[in-house]
């Protein structure tokens, strides 16, 4: 019999306002994976022991300084894939976010260089 898959899990917010006419972009920086690149904001891993929809409330926090319910996520996409640097096995999972509080703003500087709607 074979291994088992060992994947990782990531989160991708989909930060919408305007009446979802624009989504929050960040540009990544200092990460050692497509830097200069831009991607979702607050994109990020689910750490052991969260959920998916926990890690969006966190990394929102910690990347925007913004405050998202779990109630206000709605899921959106699941996508499987194998990372070109280093071949790990990725779940990869969407989420529209159209309410939160405060302003996003860049909360680490080391990794983002640049927030744009």
């Amino acid at each position: 019999m074979g291994e088992h898959l060992m994947a990782l899990s990531a989160i991708f917010p989909i930060i919408l306002q305007n009446g979802g006419s624009e989504i929050l972009l960040h540009r990544r920086k200092n990460t050692g994976y497509y830097d200069g690149k831009w991607d979702f904001a607050a994109s990020g891993h689910v750490d052991f022991g969260e959920t998916a929809t926990m890690a969006v409330v966190r990394e929102c926090k910690e990347e925007l300084g913004i405050d998202v319910q779990m109630r206000d996520l709605a899921f959106v996409h699941l996508s499987h894939r194998i990372n070109d640097k280093g071949g790990r096995t990725y779940y990869d999972l969407y989420f529209v976010v159209q309410k939160y509080s405060d302003l996003p703003k860049i909360m680490e500087p080391d990794k983002c260089s640049e927030l744009r709607w």
